[in-house]
């Protein structure tokens, strides 16, 4: 299926109904899209410490359950495949949040570049200019360099599982 191509001029009010007495709204239209997108990045730290939390809680569990089974030398039990499994889940899940949130924010600002274009000043793409589009070697991505936290998590789950079926039978 094709993807629709869009216009940002068909979502703007065209021409001589936009007149100088539309600039204070387009500002405060503008003012408010740049808070949600502040607000977007927020709940995006917060979901990143949320799976944080969990991850590092499901390591420490499964450390602390083979401990107890390494003193009583009883190495058995579903829950060594089974945290394991879990942690995969948790981790594919915190994988696509942090595709869906760079998809949101980078629609977010592409919405402010084209509101920038009928302001004075272009300052978030004037930003992102200095900041060589994030393509130099100044600045990555907050959205590229998160995703590689839970692909970490991820081998180390998928470690843990291979070893707790191969090695420990």
């Amino acid at each position: 299926m094709d993807k629709k191509t869009i216009d940002p001029n068909d979502w703007f009010v065209p021409g001589p109904a936009y007149d100088q007495n539309q600039r204070p709204l387009l500002f405060e239209q503008y003012k408010l899209y740049v808070a949600t997108a502040s607000e977007v990045s927020e709940r995006r730290g917060k979901a990143h410490t949320l799976m944080l939390t969990v991850n590092t809680s499901l390591v420490t569990v499964y450390g602390l359950m083979l401990g107890k089974d390494v003193a009583l030398s009883a190495v058995h039990g579903p829950w060594r495949w089974m945290l394991p499994l879990v942690g995969l889940l948790v981790v594919l899940t915190w994988f696509y949040l942090v595709r869906s949130y760079r998809a949101l924010n980078s629609a977010k600002f592409r919405v402010i570049a084209e509101m920038e274009k009928r302001l004075a000043v272009r300052m978030f793409d004037l930003e992102w200019e200095y900041l060589q589009r994030g393509a130099g070697s100044i600045y990555s991505p907050l959205t590229h360099i998160e995703q590689y936290v839970p692909l970490a998590f991820g081998a180390f789950y998928l470690a843990l599982l291979l070893w707790s079926i191969v090695l420990l039978g």
